[in-house]
């Protein structure tokens, strides 16, 4: 299977689950990278205005809020996680790590004031998670980074009204 054709199955997987809901089983959930397509609204790019965490019975939860058409999403593990711009390595504690890059997206209005309000560092001591970091806004991909206590399961959905991306962390 070529790469286009694995990421078009990978992006109608998670596009299906994200119709159908939360996840329920093992079936749905990944430990290899995730992206997903979709289409963008002419209004320009969507606008990443926050990231969230939370911790659950069975799973930590990421969530990032977004205003307007969710973009298109990349989840994969990484070895290590750095700083778009500058490729300064950032500074996270845990021994895996997930990179998620949104495009097109942008955290500032047309006039370059700023809309995100999240965390730019913030270390967590939650069964899987272990912290975030914001780690761009360059030439339209917004990217953080999720440090973990080891290599786990997770699940991508979308969800709607209000826009955000959810990223599950099977514990």
């Amino acid at each position: 299977m070529n790469r286009w054709t694995k990421t078009l199955t990978v992006a109608t997987a998670v596009l299906a689950s994200a119709l159908v809901g939360a996840p329920s089983g093992l079936a749905q959930q990944s430990v290899e990278p995730v992206t997903a397509l979709l289409r963008h609204e002419a209004a320009g790019p969507p606008k990443v205005v926050n990231l969230r965490v939370g911790e659950h019975a069975h799973f930590d939860r990421v969530v990032i809020d977004v205003r307007g058409t969710v973009p298109t999403r990349t989840v994969r593990y990484v070895h290590r996680l750095t700083y778009d711009a500058s490729g300064e390595p950032v500074p996270l504690h845990g021994r895996r790590f997930l990179e998620v890059t949104l495009f097109p997206a942008r955290t500032y209005r047309a006039d370059g004031t700023s809309v995100y309000r999240g965390p730019q560092l913030q270390q967590y001591s939650m069964p899987v998670l272990r912290g975030v970091a914001f780690t761009g806004d360059f030439e339209g991909y917004v990217s953080f980074g999720i440090a973990l206590r080891r290599h786990v399961a997770y699940h991508v959905s979308v969800l709607h009204s209000p826009n955000r991306i959810v990223i599950d962390l099977h514990h």
